[in-house]
Order: C-alpha cells, then sequence, then structure tokens
C-alpha cells in the first residue's frame, strides 16, 4: 500500500474544500428557499393544504385553521368526510382521486364548515416525488363566499328592475 504524496494530499484537502463550500451554499439556497415558502404560506389568504395519498392533510396553512376554528395540529390527519361530513367528503375524495391519477382539479363548490354553506374556488394539483410518483396533494382554496352572494344579490336586482320596466 503506497502512502500519498504531499501534492495529492494538498489536492485531496483544496477538493474537501470545495465541497465543503458547495454544501454550504446549497444548505443557504435550501434555506432561502424553505423561507420564501413559509412567508407565503403563512401569510396567504387562501386555505393551502397538502394531502397524502390516503387524502389525510398533512399540511394546513393559518388561515384553514382559522376557517375551522382549531389549530393545525388538530386539523392534521383528518380526512375531508370529518371536516366537511360525508356528502361533501365524498365528492372531494372523487375529485382527490383524479388528482392522485395525475389530473390539475378547478372547481368551484359549496360545502359546510362549521354548519355554515362556504363557496370555494380550489385548484388542486398533484405532488411527486423526485422520480416522478405522485405522493399526494396540494390545494389552494380561496372563500368566494361574500363574492358569490353579492353577485347573486346583483342579479336579482337586476332581474326585478328589469321586470318593472
Amino acid at each position: 500500500l503506497t502512502k500519498p504524496n504531499y501534492e495529492k494530499l494538498e489536492q485531496r484537502n483544496e477538493n474537501v474544500g470545495k465541497e465543503v463550500v458547495t454544501c454550504k451554499r446549497t444548505e443557504e439556497v435550501l434555506q432561502e428557499s424553505e423561507e420564501r415558502f413559509r412567508s407565503i404560506f403563512e401569510t396567504a389568504k387562501d386555505s393551502i393544504f397538502i394531502k397524502d395519498r390516503h387524502l389525510r392533510y398533512t399540511l394546513v396553512n393559518p388561515t384553514m385553521e382559522h376557517l375551522f376554528g382549531i389549530p393545525a395540529s388538530q386539523l392534521l390527519g383528518k380526512s375531508d368526510e370529518e371536516l366537511f361530513g360525508d356528502e361533501a367528503g365524498a365528492h372531494i375524495r372523487e375529485i382527490d382521486s383524479c388528482v392522485l391519477r395525475g389530473e390539475i382539479v378547478e372547481e368551484e363548490d359549496t360545502k359546510p364548515v362549521s354548519g355554515v354553506p362556504t363557496t370555494f374556488h380550489i385548484i388542486k394539483v398533484p405532488i411527486r416525488d423526485n422520480s416522478g410518483k405522485i405522493i399526494g396533494l396540494c390545494g389552494i382554496a380561496r372563500d368566494i363566499t361574500k363574492q358569490k352572494q353579492a353577485k347573486n344579490c346583483l342579479g336579482r336586482n337586476f332581474l326585478r328592475h328589469n321586470r318593472n320596466l
């Protein structure tokens, strides 16, 4: 077994130093990316959530906590049937199954939240691992209940006005 000479050791040290610098820079970039994600996730006015392949919530943002009036720790692991009831939960499960097959789904749907009908504009996309396998889904749900009520009210007033002409 031959021992490496001084030049080879010096080259190895230099290579290790470069790898350390590269690793540190990669860590910094990942940390910056995580901070950007957290900033968006935590401050968004829309509900943002992630579900696993079993359609259980694994991550929810503060807007979703506020919507249900319970902390994230009590939302995580729950199914939509538990949150919205059996009928709405069955519809959500059907839509989510399409997403788990690779579809991107956008819909408007009204479902009960704490017993109150709430209308959402929802977009759901599959989440894939590094190999491309779908491992869950990510959704963004915007509460558009007030906008729908205002639109319906304007429509009724318009019809009433035109009948009187």
